[in-house]
This record gives C-alpha cells, structure tokens and sequence, in this order.
C-alpha cells in the first residue's frame, strides 16, 4: 500500500469520525431542542393558571355588574383607611378588585364610585346611626342591602355605625343622602337631618 493510499485511508477514517460526531452533536442538539419546547409549554401553561388565579373568573367581563360586586361587598368592615374612585365603566376597577376582598360600591346616575383599603385615601359615607348591638345593626343593613341600598357597618370601639354609599367627597354623599333619604326612613326611621355625612375612618 503506498504512502497516497495510507493517507487517503486516513483522511477518510478521519472524516467518518468527523461527521459521526456531528451526527451526534446534531441529535444532541435536537433533543436538548425537544426538551426545552416541552419545558416552555408547561411554563406557558403555568402562566395561564397563574393569571387566571391573579384575575379571578368573576372579575371576567360578563361579571364585571353592579349586581354581582354590590352582592359580593362585604356587610362589616373594619375600622380603616379607605380610598375612593370614580368610573363610569365597571370594567376600570379590575387592576383595583382583583387583589382586594375588601371593598364598597356604590351607583348614583351614571357614575360609580368604589372604596378599597389604601392609607392616606379619602372616602366620604353617609353615617346613619350607631348602636351597641351589632345584630341590630347588621340587620338594618341587610334591609337597605335588600333595597339596592349601599349599606354597610363599621365598628369603632364598643359602637357599630351604620354607613349608606361611598363617596370620593363630601358634595357626592350629600347628593347620595338627599337622593335615598324617602327610601330610607321606612327601615331605619331617622331622616337626613340627623345623619352625619363623614370620612372613613
């Protein structure tokens, strides 16, 4: 065998080595490819379930009524700071719902008004009367909630008073207590010139 066909026989083991690595690189390419598509798939889909875990159903648009969030609010809040914003369209208050449970709505004409926990906030309320029992209380409220009446009590110290609406000022609620005040002296039997028109807390 001479010296060119030494070398030619080299070269060519040489080249078969050469491309059976590629080869193999190459299919190690393609599984690490396969293996990272599967792992951005199961990402994609935890992302979805977290969004829809940050953005509830409820906060959805067909749910986005004032039915379903003056229904959801809750009856007793505690003693805090509340701010109040102003929408005419529901939908402007999901940012703000989806991370508080804790909130009141309140319509009047074609404004919505909606109070959530936030320090340094303003919010003004109707203050209908205050009482030492709570179920008495509580059970005003469920009858103005019964009338559409955005109803709600806070207890300060041994008294619980009962609020109507929030407002982002004191102009708003008092238009609020003129509007409800006929409606309201049926349940609760006190008319408007012996309500307190205040901040929360």
């Amino acid at each position: 065998m001479s010296i060119y066909e030494i070398v030619i026989l080299v070269l060519s083991v040489f080249l078969l080595v050469l491309f059976s690595g590629l080869n193999m690189t190459v299919q190690t390419l393609k599984t690490q490819i396969s293996n990272n598509t599967t792992t951005i798939q199961a990402l994609s889909g935890e992302l979805t379930t977290l969004k829809s875990e940050i953005n509830p159903v409820k906060l959805s648009k067909p749910f986005m009524q004032y039915s379903i969030l003056f229904e959801n609010a809750p009856r007793t809040l505690p003693s805090f700071p509340l701010n109040t914003v102003t929408a005419t369209n529901l939908e402007d208050f999901i940012p703000i719902l989806s991370v508080n449970d804790f909130y009141e709505i309140t319509q009047m004409n074609k404004q919505y008004f909606l109070a959530y926990p936030a320090a340094g906030g303003s919010t003004f309320s109707i203050q209908i009367l205050s009482s030492p029992y709570s179920d008495r209380v509580l059970k005003i409220v469920n009858l103005l909630r019964g009338q559409n009446i955005p109803a709600f009590d806070i207890q300060y110290g041994s008294q619980f008073s009962l609020f109507a609406g929030v407002f982002p000022n004191y102009v708003a609620a008092t238009q609020y207590a003129s509007a409800i005040s006929s409606a309201i002296f049926p349940t609760v039997g006190s008319t408007l010139s012996s309500w307190l028109i205040r901040q929360i807390p």
